[in-house]
């Protein structure tokens, strides 16, 4: 579990931990960019997602229609204590039901991607994955063929990452798995950092 702090003054508030960093600005315009991405429809209703790094729940929230949803995070049930939550609008478990049937299901795993691969948490494949990657090793060779492969063919990979995570190489690498959809680039209002929005997808099986 790692360390975080809270910044409030009389017009923004921040908080920062070991290779996270978000404000009250960032936290509007990330939410929007993935906003956005949802109004192509790209998923249908009751579709089984898998969030990984997603503590603040930022991609989640964005998510318009009923899911069944996971966010695999070693904080994640630390972002949904009350300190965070009055700012992120994080919540610890959902499984309601819509008027026309639709289960919209929320669990959060508090251990990294690779301890919940290891631990047989995947039993399923997903018509949706996302990534905040907060390290390179994340958007590794070996890990994006691991992300390949858990997802249905023609699911969608999402990715958020700012520099130096983010590169050509990287770019290249995921180009050879997945059909690039959308890219979008913001400047990080709490990081001074270029912060990268991907949206690609799963054509065929290549592995």
């Amino acid at each position: 579990m790692s360390e975080y702090t809270i910044e409030i003054n009389k017009e923004n508030w921040k908080i920062l931990g070991e290779n996270y960093s978000i404000n009250q600005y960032d936290y509007k315009a990330y939410y929007k960019i993935w906003s956005q991405t949802f109004k192509e429809q790209l998923i249908q209703n009751g579709a089984p997602v898998l969030l990984i790094n997603d503590a603040d729940q930022i991609f989640y929230n964005s998510i318009s229609i009923p899911t069944i949803s996971t966010i695999v995070d070693k904080d994640a049930y630390l972002f949904t204590e009350s300190r965070f939550k009055k700012y992120l609008h994080t919540t610890p478990f959902i499984n309601i039901q819509d008027s026309l049937g639709y289960f919209r299901k929320l669990t959060l795993l508090d251990m990294s991607f690779d301890e919940a691969l290891e631990d047989g948490c995947f039993k399923q494949k997903y018509d949706l994955i996302f990534i905040n990657a907060k390290d390179e090793s994340e958007l590794s060779l070996l890990n994006v063929e691991k992300y390949f492969l858990l997802l249905n063919d023609f699911g969608f990979l999402c990715i958020q990452a700012e520099e130096p995570i983010f590169k050509q190489s990287v770019a290249i690498r995921l180009n050879h798995y997945f059909s690039i959809l959308s890219d979008k680039v913001r400047t990080s209002n709490a990081s001074g950092s270029l912060c990268y929005f991907l949206t690609y997808r799963k054509i065929t099986n290549l592995i």
